[in-house]
């Protein structure tokens, strides 16, 4: 069952806001959060852990506009992260925002928990600080594909190599905390796409030929251009 089949069931349980403010990329760190309390205790998914926060998102639009600006607050209980975001950082300007929605029996602990059942992750960037006062501070967000210059595609074009980021094996067990291949079989291959018995030794060798491997029979995922030409006439 998919995450949309969940959307047809009569007891379909509460929904589970995952936010990560990701300002790495301009010299911070990784903060996530979920809307409190959670009696105070922190909330885990995909092997991630997120702080019990008020945190509030609105003015999110779905359509084919990319002119909205969502507006994200962030309660300043935490003084440790309301301070990392108002000193050294421009505030987090050029932060990613990104929110990920799931179910709370699919949370990390339950006994339906399940990485994979939740639905598609939706990213900001964080354009511009709102205000910031004893309660709260607020940011104005926008769409990464709304910003001046960007083009399309966002990513290189490559024919025959597929970017998607693969699991990891970790302590023993598969993280897909960063994942972005939606394999999770039992059938492990080496980088040379050879079948291997140890899950250690599992490696995506990034071509076709490792999806194949992987999907037998089914549609392929493949992160590669295959229809662009190496030459043009």
């Amino acid at each position: 069952m998919t995450i949309r089949e969940d959307e047809q069931r009569l007891n379909l349980t509460a929904i589970v806001d995952l936010y990560e403010i990701d300002a790495t990329g301009i010299g911070g760190n990784v903060h996530r959060f979920v809307p409190g309390p959670w009696n105070g205790d922190p909330v885990r998914y995909e092997g991630v852990e997120y702080t019990p926060t008020p945190v509030e998102l609105e003015g999110v639009r779905f359509g084919g506009s990319l002119s909205g600006r969502p507006t994200l607050r962030l309660s300043r209980l935490d003084a440790v992260v309301a301070g990392a975001a108002l000193v050294g950082t421009e505030h987090w300007r050029g932060a990613t925002v990104s929110r990920l929605r799931t179910l709370t029996r699919y949370l990390d602990g339950e006994p339906d928990a399940d990485p994979n059942r939740h639905w598609p992750k939706e990213i900001w960037l964080i354009e511009k600080l709102l205000r910031a006062d004893k309660a709260t501070v607020a940011w104005q967000l926008a769409s990464p594909l709304d910003i001046g210059g960007r083009q399309l595609p966002g990513r290189q074009i490559v024919r025959d190599v597929c970017n998607w980021r693969y699991r990891e094996w970790r302590a023993g067990a598969w993280n897909y905390a960063r994942a972005q291949c939606p394999y999770t079989g039992a059938n492990y291959f080496d980088a040379d796409d050879n079948a291997a018995t140890d899950a250690a030794d599992d490696v995506c060798s990034r071509r076709l030929s490792g999806c194949r491997a992987r999907f037998p029979g089914q549609a392929i995922p493949f992160g590669g251009f295959l229809g662009v030409g190496r030459i043009r006439s």
